[in-house]
């Protein structure tokens, strides 16, 4: 059954509450921080937003949020009937429902189904978790907290990251980068692995909260097994703290989760961002 934001504002309102405050939920971390921005007052929820729930079994339910930059959607075990059921209430072949984002398997059906075939895959992501992450011995790296004197070099590498990972579509200025590492070594969420010859940065780490973030390699340095000893030294330090920690992959590079799964990884989750726009 379907219950509409505009009609049921109380029922879609405690359903967010009940199933997404808990950032332990890793896999609606998108959502999640879609939601904050809703209650920042930078984006509005459009009432065409719904909860379907099966009433005889409430473990199956999918979740519509639009806003103004994205259409969420998210399901736990939901059948064929659900997905018929909110196509009844939500048009997905209108321009304003063209970013799409969540869980992968879900929002396909749903795009089969609504016989959508014009669309253009963003993203795809692997979600993984671990509680025990390989442990190597790291006093024969060269592993530090940069100093700010790093600074250049590493903006110049989060800036590769972001041209490489986004194939040159989500470009970041310089100045950006540069305000991005500065905020990173100021709050010690950033590790580096150095050349022993000439401490030159051959790999970075970033932490968020209780996650690994991003690792990035410099080429020359690449294949050579760097990344895995930086990001198991990150993950150990995190599971010091932490019962469970988690990350996410671009699902398309096998390297990267072949990587995560070496030190003890286990993938969760599958999510895509796609754009139904006509080209």
């Amino acid at each position: 059954m379907n219950y509409i934001a505009n009609d049921n504002p109380s029922f879609f309102r405690d359903f967010v509450n009940q199933n997404f405050a808990d950032k332990s939920l890793y896999q609606y971390t998108y959502l999640q921080n879609q939601l904050e921005s809703v209650l920042n007052g930078y984006e509005q929820i459009y009432s065409d937003s719904l909860v379907n729930v099966d009433n005889n079994d409430p473990s199956k339910w999918i979740i519509i949020v639009n806003t103004d930059r994205l259409v969420s959607i998210y399901g736990s075990n939901w059948d064929s009937n659900q997905i018929n059921e909110i196509l009844v209430a939500f048009d997905f072949k209108t321009e304003n429902h063209s970013f799409i984002s969540g869980t992968s398997k879900l929002i396909l059906e749903i795009l089969d189904k609504a016989k959508i075939k014009d669309y253009q895959v963003g993203k795809k992501r692997s979600f993984y978790k671990s509680s025990s992450v390989k442990e190597f011995d790291y006093s024969t790296y060269n592993i530090q907290r940069p100093s700010f004197e790093r600074v250049s070099e590493l903006a110049k590498m989060l800036q590769m990251y972001y041209h490489e990972e986004y194939k040159g579509n989500n470009d970041k200025t310089i100045q950006d980068m540069y305000m991005r590492i500065n905020d990173l070594i100021l709050s010690d969420e950033i590790f580096t692995i150095n050349d022993i010859t000439d401490n030159s940065i051959i790999s970075f780490c970033s932490i968020k909260g209780s996650s690994p973030g991003i690792l990035f390699t410099n080429k020359s340095y690449r294949n050579k097994g760097y990344g895995q000893i930086l990001l198991s030294y990150c993950s150990n330090l995190l599971l010091n703290q932490e019962k469970t920690i988690y990350l996410m992959t671009d699902a398309d590079l096998i390297e990267s989760n072949v990587l995560c799964q070496k030190i003890g990884f286990e993938k969760f989750y599958d999510y895509i961002s796609i754009d139904t726009a006509q080209y």
